[in-house]
């Protein structure tokens, strides 16, 4: 006898991290799950570009790598911690390839309060997160926002577990920081070059 498995994914209700380019890699989406998010999407991939890439257990990591035949990087990683809950994006400009997909959301959420306040407010099902989780993450989480700190402590954790690039790690913090960047602290991070020099 076998058992079907149920592998339809329900908007129903869920609080979603929207795809942004260069942020939605796996750190900051495990984050977003972390603190709550129900789905979360890639960013944009381009489909002749993963249609390119080779698929790869990474054992050392405990990811599924999608690699770029020609020089090697990482198109796209994903691990089981985010199993039935992620979502690929693929853009292209090929009408027989193209997907039908939408998105929504709002400047004005900056807390999860507003999270269901907008969706009351709109009589929608869910809501798909961008601007805000990209600057903190933990709009996710009930109990209410952590420190941004805290927040980039728990991004680079997941950056440095799964080998993010130093280049979208600290653009992604960069996007966290936001004004603060012109700070001492900030202006020190900006000259950072590696993983390492991030974490330090």
């Amino acid at each position: 006898m076998t058992t079907k498995v149920n592998t339809e994914l329900s908007y129903d209700n869920k609080i979603i991290l929207a795809p942004m380019v260069r942020v939605c890699t796996l750190p900051m989406r495990l984050l977003a799950l972390d603190y709550g998010a129900d789905i979360v999407y890639t960013e944009e991939l381009i489909d002749w570009k993963f249609l390119k890439c080779i698929r790869r257990e990474n054992d050392v990591l405990g990811t599924i790598d999608y690699l770029d035949k020609s020089d090697g990087s990482v198109v796209f990683r994903t691990c089981h911690k985010e199993k039935n809950k992620v979502i690929v994006q693929l853009g292209t400009c090929d009408t027989q390839r193209a997907l039908k997909y939408s998105s929504g959301g709002s400047k004005e959420i900056e807390v999860y309060e507003d999270i269901i306040k907008f969706k009351n407010e709109c009589g929608c099902s869910s809501v798909m997160i961008a601007r805000a989780a990209e600057g903190n993450c933990s709009i996710f989480r009930q109990r209410g926002l952590l420190d941004l700190e805290d927040v980039i402590v728990d991004y680079l954790k997941y950056a440095v577990d799964y080998d993010n690039s130093p280049s979208n790690t600290k653009y992604c913090i960069q996007n966290m920081l936001k004004e603060l960047q012109e700070t001492s602290r900030g202006k020190k991070f900006l000259e950072c070059q590696t993983l390492e020099q991030i974490w330090y």
